[in-house]
């Protein structure tokens, strides 16, 4: 379905640390002045509210969608809801994660293999660099103040290559097998060492102290999966993604956790994986 002069464009993500939100944001304010209407569905503040995601996404035109990258995975809420996404027919679609300048992994293309499964025309791809999410009360984060202007600048070239597309009719998705990770090893490891679940086991411990509680209800807002929403109590059924924002947000120090055990490990794999990717905000079209 070509775009019109006025068409809609369903901008679904997740981000908990913000800084995939403020990418994709950039990414549509490009497309806002193409006076395309933004309908904008951060997957964490509609909870509950999925259908309305849904019948979006059915409304747009064109489809961005969003993640940021989890041991070089895209996060699992966004997963688990694009596998009962409404089918694509057709439009076009284009796809950004961001990752804390260590590693995307293989996350863009297994969102690009998703988009396309769902019948989406993949037309564009793209991975940004911004601020480690773990690394938060760091010094010198790695990915400091990104995205920063010279991200946006290579995000804006972006949206001019693929602009000319978004209103022709195509044969299908672009060849996205050029994210895929290289080689058969690397494919193990993106499968089986590389995985949220595997990475957790090194990932600093939360703990969470009841008498220091006020009730604020910081956390409950800045939980991504509503695992807080029945605090005191922790609802053990829904699973944690992780992503500290817990801890980020309670300035009573109810949440907390030593985040400082894991800095010097993300500095090393950021040294050795760096090695064979680019880690830099770039784009596929």
């Amino acid at each position: 379905m070509p775009l019109s002069p006025n068409g809609k464009v369903a901008h679904l993500y997740i981000s908990p640390a913000g800084s995939t939100r403020r990418a994709g944001r950039f990414i549509c304010s490009l497309l806002e002045d193409e006076v395309y209407e933004i309908l904008d569905f951060d997957l964490a503040r509609y909870r509950g509210r999925e259908e309305e995601a849904r019948k979006g996404m059915e409304q747009a035109d064109l489809l961005l969608v969003g993640s940021p990258v989890y041991a070089g995975h895209i996060l699992r809420p966004l997963r688990q809801f694009l596998g009962s996404a409404p089918r694509g027919k057709g439009k076009p679609a284009l796809a950004y994660v961001c990752y804390g300048a260590v590693s995307k992994g293989g996350s863009l293309w297994h969102l690009a293999r998703t988009m396309d499964g769902l019948g989406y025309r993949v037309l564009g791809l793209a991975e940004v660099i911004g601020e480690h999410s773990m690394m938060f009360r760091a010094g010198e984060p790695l990915g400091r103040g990104r995205p920063d202007e010279g991200d946006r600048e290579v995000l804006r070239d972006w949206i001019e290559r693929v602009k000319p597309r978004l209103n022709q009719q195509g044969d299908g998705s672009m060849d996205y097998s050029v994210v895929r990770p290289p080689g058969a090893m690397g494919r193990i490891l993106d499968a089986t060492i590389f995985t949220p679940g595997f990475m957790r086991l090194m990932w600093p411990p939360k703990r969470y102290r009841r008498e220091r509680c006020i009730d604020c209800g910081s956390c409950k807002k800045a939980c991504p999966v509503g695992r807080l929403d029945r605090l005191p109590a922790i609802d053990r059924k829904v699973k944690c993604l992780y992503c500290y924002s817990c801890v980020r947000a309670c300035g009573q120090g109810a949440f907390d956790a030593p985040m400082w055990t894991t800095h010097s490990a993300i500095r090393l794999f950021s040294r050795v994986l760096g090695r064979g990717e680019r880690q830099s905000t770039r784009f596929y079209a």
